[in-house]
């Protein structure tokens, strides 16, 4: 009798858990389209007083990458966007930072201190 209760207590507890490629909320799987590149700015050359280049409507998503030795702050608009130190998004030395780039064809940026460089491109998808 125990091992009967053994075993209808495991095969029930394996009856409800979830699929590993089931999302615990609603029970959907997540998909992502890799990145696909559609074309690169020119890189922009970042100090402290606001710099700006065009990159036109390549993509909704522009992903900034910070190649330089100390964090940039970073702002997307028309041809008269700014940067600010507590306005806009950081991007850390080093890393890459994913962002919506729907109507804006200009990236803005600036550092705290010395100067860092920013690569951008634009695609869709996610890397």
């Amino acid at each position: 009798m125990k091992r009967l209760v053994l075993a209808a207590s495991v095969a029930f507890g394996l009856a409800v858990q979830p699929s590993a490629a089931q999302s615990p909320q609603n029970n959907q799987v997540e998909t992502y389209s890799a990145w696909t590149l559609i074309a690169r700015a020119p890189d922009l050359s970042v100090t402290t007083v606001t710099s700006r280049v065009a990159f036109g409507t390549a993509g909704p998503v522009a992903r900034v990458c910070n190649i330089g030795g100390l964090q940039a702050y970073v702002s997307l608009g028309g041809n008269a966007v700014t940067a600010t130190l507590s306005g806009s998004i950081m991007v850390p030395q080093g890393a890459c930072v994913s962002l919506n780039a729907t109507g804006a064809t200009y990236i803005a940026a600036l550092t705290p201190s010395d100067t860092t460089t920013l690569q951008v491109e634009l695609g869709t998808g996610r890397w």
